[in-house]
């Protein structure tokens, strides 16, 4: 029996759930016990969640896999195009163009670059240094992906810029990932506050770059950065929120989102698993413990929603958040415990993610994934 058992059907049964068919995009959420448009909440998340919803989709293969009603591959691919364009979100194109490569009959990076007006050669050197590492990572995986499928000459080119960009946000003394380059604008202010998904997602656009790429260098990253999360990891489990990259530790633990415990860091660790044979499995299994036994005293898996909720925050007035984040900027952690209230929201990327994760962890067939 595998350990996602309980969590495919709900997590299927949700994404088929959160899908438009009218605009071929995955337009809903969870909101309590309401579906709610995405766009009406959080901007650029219908494209994003949308991309990651056919990357899990198409992972999520063999058996009684996911199945969208009224889905059409291509016309979904087209409206996250559309979606890049008219969002602007450039940080959203190294999904565009993970989900193509992944979920297209026929991948056309080409055509994904041009919905970002942009060339596939100019991606590396132009974009990718504008982006937050998270983006920056998803760039590289995207790019990746496309190579793996259509071996071309000028995705080398770009996905070895893109991998070089990210190689430049690593701080070699901490072995973690600053949130953006040096040379953006966000720099200064951002210096000490990078994120938990700017670690993972590098460990794992590292371990791709590894794998098809053959670059030694990368996997020594993806490795460095995984054992680093591991040794911060948290008693029951949980993964921080908020790096100081510079000073090497965790400067906030709060928000704690689930989709951290049973999609990001396993699929991430998986990929690095796969690049350098190293088993991270007591971070993993510890990591998936916590949806069940975590601060709250409640597991974030509601069978009567048919959902595992987004996790958790302090509860506290305003004044206090305003507080911490200062404390945050001025380099103090903020890793105690306190009182907690569950987030009970819930969005397509996280059941995607779930999907993503369960099929590497059940060793299903992956199709056109790297891992």
């Amino acid at each position: 029996m595998s350990r996602y058992d309980a969590y495919l059907r709900p997590c299927r049964t949700a994404l088929d759930g959160s899908f438009d068919e009218g605009r071929q995009l995955f337009s809903y959420q969870l909101l309590g016990a309401r579906w709610r448009r995405i766009d009406d909440i959080h901007p650029h998340e219908t494209l994003t969640g949308s991309c990651i919803a056919l990357i899990g989709a198409a992972r999520d293969t063999g058996g009684d896999g996911v199945v969208i009603e009224g889905l059409d591959v291509d016309r979904c691919l087209y409206a996250t195009r559309r979606e890049l364009r008219r969002t602007g979100y450039l940080g959203g194109l190294g999904l565009v163009l993970w989900a193509d490569a992944v979920a297209a009959e026929e991948p056309n990076p080409f055509r994904v670059a041009a919905s970002a007006s942009s060339g596939l050669a100019d991606i590396g050197p132009l974009l990718a240094p504008a982006l937050t590492t998270m983006e920056a990572a998803w760039l590289l995986s995207g790019l990746c992906h496309q190579f793996s499928r259509l071996g071309s000459a000028e995705l080398e080119s770009a996905a070895g810029t893109a991998l070089d960009e990210l190689r430049g946000r690593m701080v070699h003394e901490t072995s973690l990932m600053r949130h953006t380059g040096e040379r953006t604008p966000l720099a200064r202010i951002r210096a000490r506050g990078a994120d938990f998904e700017d670690q993972i997602h590098s460990v794992q656009a590292f371990a791709f770059a590894a794998l098809v790429l053959a670059d030694a260098d990368a996997a020594s990253r993806s490795c460095r950065l995984a054992q680093r999360q591991c040794e911060m990891q948290g008693e029951m489990g949980e993964w921080y929120r908020r790096f100081d990259p510079e000073r090497g530790r965790a400067s906030r633990r709060y928000p704690l989102h689930s989709v951290y415990q049973h999609g990001l860091a396993p699929m991430a660790f998986a990929a690095c698993r796969a690049a350098t044979g190293l088993s991270f499995a007591d971070s993993v299994n510890r990591s998936l413990e916590w949806i069940e036994h975590n601060e709250s005293g409640y597991s974030m898996f509601d069978p009567g929603a048919g959902t595992i909720w987004r996790g958790l925050d302090r509860r506290t007035a305003a004044p206090s958040r305003t507080t911490r984040r200062l404390a945050e900027r001025a380099g103090r952690a903020d890793v105690h415990p306190g009182a907690v209230i569950l987030n009970r929201e819930a969005r397509p990327s996280e059941w995607a993610w779930c999907l993503y994760a369960a099929a590497i962890d059940d060793n299903r067939a992956k199709d056109h994934a790297i891992v």
